[in-house]
């Protein structure tokens, strides 16, 4: 028998009340207890062994690699953690093994999804693959039969010949400066475009340094708004006809402002990446949100809405071969781009929200 076990149930009807979400970051807490000074846990292994879908198994993995990392910490001894998700008769198990040479320590959560109404309505998330190719691309732009595809150093042309497009011209964005994780975004139609990069406004291939127009912070991969702080992404909507500020922030966090900018409330099982859109199942604004994956995990964007300061999905989440790297307003709803782990190749889709009831 391996030394220092130690098994530790945190019993259901404690965690009945919590999201899944929720229970994932109670045992990531049980967790970082367990370590000493100077260590620091990493998701060695995952193993989904119950009927949890893949995408939400892949959200709680993310969620609980996340919920590891502690704020500040500096590098220290790494400490291996094996996480599983099982069932018994009635609930999920979650549960993390601590590993420490021939020591090892388990912590158990079981969890059991509260009871509650279905959903009125329930949102149709839809993808639709417009462009794949090798290289990076930060932003696509369709009008007609024309596309626009942004990568780091320049904008390619193409034109729709019969079923596929064809390369007309590339135009290399000059003097745009090169960082090691771009993002960029494009507006414009035929041949007229601008280019937003980080520090740099480009028009047509002429790049400058901006004031007010720059959208993203120089050398970096944050947006610069007005005078709030750095943020990832920034998403406004309405919740009971009062405007509600989102921002994801550099600790990881999505932070909630009300129209004072007080800050009303933060969660962590968003991404980096959101953005509005139009409701397909009611009044006013949604949100799509990727999850906080790792970037050498697979991803999801779901439709989300804000109730009570608190999202709740309102749709199927939409599954990703690995890392979106760029989720922007698009025509009729939003353009994500992801890097397929399999293949390397980046690929753009249209994503539109309907109504499926």
């Amino acid at each position: 028998m391996l030394r220092g076990i130690l098994l530790c149930l945190f019993l259901g009807g404690l965690c009945g009340a919590q999201t899944l979400d929720e229970a994932v970051r109670s045992l990531a807490k049980r967790v970082t207890a367990r370590l000493a000074a100077g260590e620091v846990a990493r998701v060695a292994t995952v193993r989904n062994l119950s009927s949890l879908g893949n995408a939400e198994a892949t959200r709680a993995r993310a969620v609980f690699a996340r919920a590891l990392r502690q704020p500040n910490a500096r590098p220290g001894k790494p400490v291996d953690v094996a996480f599983t998700i099982s069932h018994n008769a009635a609930e999920l198990l979650l549960v993390a093994e601590i590993e420490r040479g021939g020591d090892r320590q388990v912590e158990m959560i079981e969890y059991k999804a509260p009871a509650g109404p279905a959903p009125s309505t329930h949102a149709l998330l839809e993808k639709r693959l417009i462009r794949e190719q090798d290289g990076a691309m930060l932003d696509v732009a369709v009008a007609g039969d024309s596309m626009m595809v942004l990568e780091p150093t320049e904008v390619v042309v193409y034109a729709r010949r019969g079923l596929g497009w064809e390369r007309v011209e590339a135009k290399p964005l000059e003097g745009a400066a090169v960082v090691r994780d771009p993002r960029g975004q494009l507006d414009g139609s035929g041949n007229e475009f601008t280019a937003y990069l980080p520090g740099e406004v480009c028009h047509g291939a002429h790049c400058e340094s901006g004031g007010k127009d720059v959208r993203f912070t120089a050398a970096r991969n944050t947006m610069q708004l007005d005078d709030w702080s750095p943020v990832f992404s920034f998403a406004q909507v309405e919740e009971r006809g009062r405007p509600l500020y989102l921002t994801a922030e550099l600790d990881g966090r999505t932070h909630m402002y009300d129209a004072a900018r007080r800050p009303v409330g933060s969660f962590d099982s968003w991404g980096d990446d959101f953005l509005a859109v139009a409701n397909g199942c009611g009044i006013g604004s949604a949100i799509l949100a990727s999850s906080p994956s790792a970037r050498d995990a697979t991803d999801t964007v779901t439709a989300f809405e804000i109730t009570d300061r608190k999202p709740v999905a309102i749709s199927d989440p939409a599954e990703f071969a690995g890392p979106v790297t760029a989720l922007w307003p698009a025509p009729g709803g939003a353009l994500a781009i992801a890097r397929d782990l399999a293949t390397g190749e980046y690929e753009a889709y249209t994503l539109t929200l309907g109504c499926n009831r």
